[in-house]
């Protein structure tokens, strides 16, 4: 791969974690985007609840960041986070014009920003990313693709052990305490 394939698999590595996160947090809680949704769109008759609409999105999400490192659902895929992408950026324009009050809980209860600017950014730069993707990378190969995945899966790791850095340092404390209070008693039943 040459240096413009690895920036498009960086780029993509980020899509995915971004997509993935996102998902996963809507998935296990959508309280926060079903307010949102609320906010946004008084429910009417036959409308389905926010709740069920935010997960919706999520299962969406996910599929999108999963595909993503899949060669034969490439053009798919692309084309579903370009839809997330405008979808994000509308759901923004509409939270900015309406006066958004609720956090979108977006990439989970940390996140306190209501619908607005940073999702018109976001969602246009998932839309811009997934098409420049099309139009200037030909067909992924299966290295490519591994590649992608991986970094993917790298991406989203830093960014979970970032999130709750004050929760490993405790945990990873803990295990390296118990550790040590182990060999001592082990050295105590040798010695």
């Amino acid at each position: 791969m040459d240096s413009a394939d690895w920036l498009l698999t960086l780029i993509d590595a980020l899509v995915i974690a971004v997509l993935v996160q996102a998902g996963a947090v809507k998935l296990v809680s959508p309280a926060a985007g079903a307010a949102a949704v609320a906010e946004l769109v008084p429910r009417g008759r036959g409308m389905p609840p926010p709740t069920a609409a935010v997960r919706a999105l999520a299962v969406a999400e996910l599929a999108a960041g999963i595909a993503a490192a899949v060669p034969q659902l490439r053009v798919a895929d692309r084309a579903l986070v370009i839809i997330l992408g405008l979808v994000f950026a509308a759901a923004g324009v509409l939270g900015a014009l309406r006066g958004s009050s609720e956090p979108c809980g977006c990439f989970g209860a940390a996140s306190s920003r209501p619908l607005g600017a940073g999702n018109v950014l976001m969602g246009l730069a998932l839309a811009a990313v997934a098409g420049a993707n099309l139009a200037f990378r030909g067909g992924m190969s299966s290295d490519e693709a591994a590649a992608t995945a991986l970094s993917g899966v790298v991406v989203l790791m830093v960014w979970q052990f970032v999130a709750v850095r004050a929760e490993a340092r405790v945990v990873v404390g803990e295990l390296l305490r118990q550790r040590v209070r182990q060999s001592a008693q082990r050295s105590e039943v040798s010695g």
